[in-house]
């Protein structure tokens, strides 16, 4: 990528802050976390996962090696609607992200426990309810680097 860069050229990129700067993604694991077991070391994973570019001076590693220069992060703190109603909110994590993930790799344990986890979801989430849908917390770097040559 810095390679296509003209000399001087500026690349920029948005990446999740931690789980934990993400309450729209922190929030809903810890809920399912409440009624199933993490996953285990052979979880069928999407990969390293959203937030695992937060860590900024290993990303700042990264792009070094990778030739940039002037490596520039600023946190971006913004609300993220997660779901037009509770109901769409609730489908959403439990399809993707972290719950998500948790709640799939525990198989027949999570539809055993399905309405008991939906119940606490909404109950979590609701808080979040606006008229213009379930709004959340969330916290991104944007990150630039110089392309020297």
């Amino acid at each position: 990528m810095r390679k296509s860069l003209k000399p001087g050229g500026v690349m920029t990129m948005i990446v999740w802050r931690t789980i934990a700067d993400n309450p729209w993604c922190g929030l809903p694991k810890k809920v399912v976390l409440d009624f199933l077991p993490p996953p285990g070391e052979d979880a069928r994973s999407c990969g390293p996962g959203p937030f695992s570019m937060a860590d900024q001076p290993m990303v700042t590693k990264q792009l070094q090696i990778a030739g940039y220069s002037d490596i520039d992060f600023v946190r971006v703190d913004a609300p993220i609607m997660v779901g037009n109603t509770l109901q769409d909110a609730v489908d959403f994590q439990l399809a993707l992200g972290p719950a998500g993930e948790v709640y799939r790799e525990a198989g027949d344990k999570a539809k055993q426990q399905h309405e008991q986890i939906v119940a606490a979801m909404k109950a979590a989430l609701t808080p979040y309810a606006t008229p213009e849908g379930v709004v959340m917390d969330s916290s991104s770097w944007k990150i630039t680097a110089r392309n020297p040559n």
